[in-house]
């Protein structure tokens, strides 16, 4: 379809200004890429309108909002946002009948997404108008996610609407990204970070360097699924949950996602990212731009009743929301020391976004009972949005849990896109379901801890007879050897997995002979390197050094009897980094190890 005819808006004299870009949009860019995602719709335009008021409306927008004339450039390798105050936005105007314009409209708001920005060139937005004769019906929009987050969509559809009738904007907007990026930068925004930035270090020390440590799958054609769980049992299970206590839908639904994942992974504690929106203070909650990052989640569910499970999921949560707001670059220099210190990659590969609002109370409706509840169950339907080959973001993420009632109608929608290799579809789908009936039978009675799995019907991973628990773990040893054996190359080696010291699980330690003493914690550092993506394996907890490997190399059992020159761990802190820079540790040998030749 092309468009009928075209119109120009223009903007001079507004501000313009560069400055380093904000942390929203460094973490967005480290999710999708550069321009990779378009987000937007169509919506209606206000009756009576003409094409004037329409121009003028976008016109004051565009003037009224920095980051709608934002460009994005490289600046002695930092990214650096650049506000135009010149410019001009191109906007095509297509003809449609009354009973199709609807869809010429939705039609158009995809064409729209077809391309990616070219970010060094075009302001991250693209309009377009749907006409009925000589009346605006409908306008197309389509926004740059790296520069405009899904608030703002909102923020900018409702001034350009109010425009459009004729309202007074008033004084333009006093927090922008220009100030946003000042602030991230100063004294005060540097000590909020740091303070998120010791949150996220304390958590992730105690907390399960991945939920995913079992045997892959083998993945499905289409290796990345969404599927998407529409119950009005769900729904209603909700309402009467909330009608007597003072939980959030979203709390609720969190702790079951909580609950069910841990059933089938096996871990007793859950470590997730959540999309949080740091829109908390006044000022930010109007900015349009991008303020999206990740917060992080990790609570232990061990013996919690489901009632308990949602009191420290609000609490959880709310810690990380609090603590999202934060230097991505700082988050990405503590998940490197993190991991060396976990021996494995920490990949924090669960993600919760939650885009509701609280499904509202239905006064009128009787509260029907368990079984009633489980009959509303059968009109559940499950629709099988769209699969990919290949990951759709840049981050390590396997499991997206989404829930969100954000359309007309409004309906509540629970969706989980996943990495069929870790979650297939016939799980996806339990687990799904599991969600469903937890939230049936917490809306009828306390559900105990013993009786949680039961109730979901969840089924666990299954791990083989190579796979050991290692602290909060799980590790294949035999691709661990493999993996250290790769590593030391023609150097004899070996892992094996012996008792930990007083927690009745075990941990890796890795053999390695030779002529002299190696580094340890280079050989750490590499190990941990190697491991990026993968959540079978972790590097050992400690490295010991041997003169020559036994007459047997290829049988664990015969290194543990061999006399040890030395021993590490190969963890460094920044600390003694920055002191010793590469230097080999001088390490004793230990006490009675030492052969009487030497």
């Amino acid at each position: 379809m092309k468009p009928a005819s075209s119109l120009t808006v223009r903007v001079t004299d507004a501000r313009g200004a560069t400055t380093a870009a904000t942390w929203g949009q460094v973490s967005v860019r480290e999710w999708h890429g550069t321009a990779s995602v378009i987000h937007g719709w169509a919506f209606p335009l206000p009756d009576g309108c003409v094409l004037d008021d329409v121009t003028r409306a976008i016109a004051c927008i565009l003037r009224r909002h920095d980051a709608m004339r934002t460009l994005f450039r490289d600046e002695n390798g930092t990214l650096a946002q650049v506000v135009t105050g010149d410019g001009q936005l191109v906007i095509d105007i297509f003809q449609a009948s009354e009973e199709e314009a609807r869809e010429v409209a939705d039609a158009i708001s995809r064409r729209l997404s077809a391309t990616p920005f070219d970010e060094a060139t075009e302001w991250p937005v693209r309009m377009a108008i749907v006409s009925v004769g000589e009346s605006p019906r409908y306008l197309a929009l389509r926004c740059n996610r790296s520069v405009i987050d899904g608030r703002s969509l909102n923020l900018i559809s409702q001034d350009l609407l109010q425009a459009c009738e004729g309202q007074e904007a008033g004084a333009l907007p006093v927090w922008q990204p220009v100030e946003e990026a000042t602030y991230e930068r100063s004294a005060a925004g540097k000590a909020v970070s740091d303070r998120a930035v010791g949150h996220w270090r304390a958590e992730l020390a105690g907390a399960p360097p991945t939920m995913f440590d079992f045997p892959v799958f083998p993945p499905e054609q289409l290796r990345f699924t969404r599927l998407r769980m529409d119950s009005p049992a769900v729904e209603r299970a909700l309402q009467i949950i909330r009608s007597r206590s003072r939980f959030s839908s979203s709390a609720l639904l969190l702790a079951a996602v909580n609950v069910v994942l841990s059933q089938y992974t096996g871990h007793p504690e859950v470590t997730m990212s959540m999309v949080v929106g740091n829109r908390l203070a006044s000022d930010r909650r109007e900015m349009v731009g991008t303020l999206s990052s990740a917060g992080l989640f990790h609570l232990d569910l061990t013996g919690l009743t489901f009632s308990q499970v949602v009191r420290r999921t609000f609490g959880a949560s709310g810690k990380g929301h609090q603590f999202g707001f934060c230097d991505p670059d700082a988050i990405a220099v503590l998940r490197d020391e993190m991991s060396l210190a976990h021996g494995g990659h920490v990949d924090l590969g669960f993600f919760v976004n939650d885009v509701q609002s609280d499904v509202q109370v239905t006064e009128d409706l009787p509260a029907p009972t368990e079984d009633g509840l489980r009959e509303l169950a059968s009109k559940t339907e499950f629709i099988d949005e769209h699969g990919m080959p290949t990951k759709p973001v840049m981050v390590d993420m396997r499991v997206l849990f989404e829930a969100h009632n954000l359309s007309l109608p409004v309906k509540l929608k629970l969706t989980m896109f996943c990495d069929t290799a870790y979650v297939p579809l016939a799980a996806m789908r339990e687990m799904l379901l599991g969600i469903e009936r937890l939230l049936i039978a917490a809306s009828a009675r306390e559900l105990a801890a013993d009786e949680l799995a039961a109730i979901t019907g969840v089924t666990p991973v299954t791990r083989g007879v190579t796979w050991v628990r290692c602290g909060k773990g799980w590790v294949d040893v035999a691709a661990a050897r493999e993996e250290w054996q790769r590593l030391t190359k023609e150097t004899p080696a070996m892992i094996i997995a012996e008792d930990a010291p007083g927690d009745g699980d075990h941990r890796l330690v890795g053999y390695i002979a030779g002529p002299e003493v190696p580094d340890f914690a280079n050989l750490h550092r590499r190990f941990v390197d190697s491991l990026v993506n993968r959540s079978d394996v972790r590097a050992p907890s400690l490295y010991r050094y041997v003169v020559a490997a036994p007459s047997e190399p290829a049988d664990p059992a015969a290194w543990v009897s061999l006399p040890v020159l030395a021993e590490a761990d190969g963890r460094r802190s920044p600390a003694w980094e920055e002191q010793a820079g590469d230097a080999v540790p001088h390490i004793e040998p230990r006490s009675g190890n030492l052969p009487e030749s030497q």
